[in-house]
């Protein structure tokens, strides 16, 4: 219930073979969205209804952005998996997809919160939105946006861009 939309999650789940070849104790990141109506109310904000009119050319609330700008996806995310809604996007080995909590979850979990406004984190979601599909990147290759690894969808997500502080990650 603490978490909130762009809060940028770390896992680890033991008995995984990427534990293995990836350096460090947290060899996955995860950017948290919430379900739909929580994404919605978080994102109710002056400074997200102007981020959203100055990128789409109409003043709306970022879920109708959304399910403008990225149909299929915002459908898919808003129906949820089933059982559970959708809450984060995630770079696995299928690609760049939603997933549940209860999938990511594993034996650690950390939440790292940007400190950065609300239009900035809903700059982040909307660029993730973008990465949705894509596949992922086993040759680990930052230099493209063709195939994204996990720490590189959150990278571009929250990279800072025109008007936008964003994250200076290394």
């Amino acid at each position: 219930p603490r978490l909130q939309p762009g809060d940028i999650l770390l896992a680890r789940k033991n008995g995984y073979l990427s534990n293995v070849g990836l350096p460090g104790f947290w060899p996955h990141a995860i950017l948290y969205l919430g379900d739909p109506k929580k994404l919605a109310a978080y994102f109710e904000a002056p400074e997200v209804a102007d981020y959203v009119a100055r990128v789409s050319g109409k003043r709306q609330s970022l879920p109708a952005y959304l399910a403008a700008a990225h149909p299929s996806e915002w459908a898919t995310y808003a129906q949820g998996s089933g059982h559970d809604p959708f809450r984060v996007i995630e770079a696995v080995s299928e690609g760049v997809l939603f997933n549940t909590m209860d999938h990511v979850a594993g034996d650690y979990l950390v939440a790292l919160r940007p400190r950065l406004g609300k239009a900035e984190k809903a700059r982040a979601i909307a660029e993730a939105f973008g990465h949705l599909g894509k596949p992922y990147d086993f040759e680990f290759d930052f230099a493209t946006d063709h195939a994204l690894v996990c720490t590189e969808l959150v990278w571009r997500s929250y990279r800072p861009d025109a008007g936008m502080e964003g994250l200076r990650i290394p």
